[in-house]
């Protein structure tokens, strides 16, 4: 049998697919769960064999259940990916899930978050997607990174909904820029405070920001000050604002600091008015 493959695989080495094909035809016979993923791979492939994936799908699940792990990722695919298999995303999820912590499939949490995102009729599945993606993130991947940016509103929402502060923050920025929804700085300016308060060192540095400018709200620089010295304890770099915002305020009655401006356009309306009256 030994032999009997490494022919094969030296035929499939040198693009001889049909010989190939012939000799893990004859592996396959036998019942070695490796031929017959060899095989399945050849059918889908369309490499010395008429391409199948039906028959493919055929030969994988057989392979898969003789032990083959690399003919289970395979299944998963075909049912996922193949325009001419139907689609069964639960079966490729049940496929795919014990693969998850294999470090020979680096790309099945890939495959997890995009199946978990879309299932919103499962909650919990949402949120194990959510999971995955944000410890993919935390890694590095840039690819994941920007999946995160782009996650559907629906899914979104509902992710906020459970109190997440990355899906909060996420939500918040797109109300603040209109990205999907309608423009809404007042939202944008709460959903940032909620996200802040679930722990969300970002939406700190939004919020502070928001207080310093007025957006959404009135200004307060107390305030401000406040969040930006909270997010330079969760480890944002926010020296400049601190140093910036706390000599403002210590100039300013702590009572009054957050109605600085307020009291400025009061005083500008009244000098206004008297000067109206000479």
């Amino acid at each position: 049998m030994d032999e009997l493959l490494r022919q094969a695989n030296q035929y499939l080495d040198q693009g001889d697919y049909t010989q190939a094909f012939n000799l893990f035809s004859q592996a396959a016979e036998t019942g070695n769960a490796g031929a017959i993923r060899s095989l399945a791979s050849l059918y889908e492939t369309g490499w010395g064999v008429e391409q199948s994936d039906a028959k493919a799908l055929e030969l994988y699940q057989k392979a898969r259940t003789l032990g083959d792990k690399y003919a289970q990722y395979s299944e998963a695919k075909i049912l996922l990916e193949s325009e001419t298999v139907p689609h069964d995303p639960e079966a490729a999820l049940q496929l795919l899930e014990p693969l998850a912590d294999d470090a020979e499939f680096d790309d099945v949490p890939t495959y997890l978050v995009a199946l978990y995102l879309s299932d919103n009729k499962h909650p919990d599945r949402v949120k194990k997607g959510w999971g995955i993606l944000k410890k993919v993130v935390s890694a590095g991947n840039e690819a994941a990174a920007m999946m995160m940016q782009h996650i559907p509103l629906p899914t979104l929402q509902l992710l906020a909904d459970q109190g997440d502060a990355d899906a909060l923050s996420i939500l918040a920025h797109r109300y603040m820029t209109g990205s999907g929804v309608t423009l809404d700085i007042r939202r944008a300016f709460s959903t940032y405070g909620a996200s802040a308060e679930a722990g969300s060192s970002m939406a700190m540095v939004h919020l502070a920001r928001m207080y310093e400018l007025g957006e959404g709200t009135k200004h307060d620089y107390a305030k401000a000050l406040q969040w930006y010295e909270r997010a330079a304890e969760a480890g944002v770099d926010c020296s400049e604002h601190v140093e910036r915002l706390r000599k403002v305020v210590e100039q300013t009655p702590e009572s009054k600091a957050g109605c600085l401006p307020v009291i400025l356009a009061v005083a500008m309306v009244v000098g206004y008015q008297l000067f109206r009256l000479f």
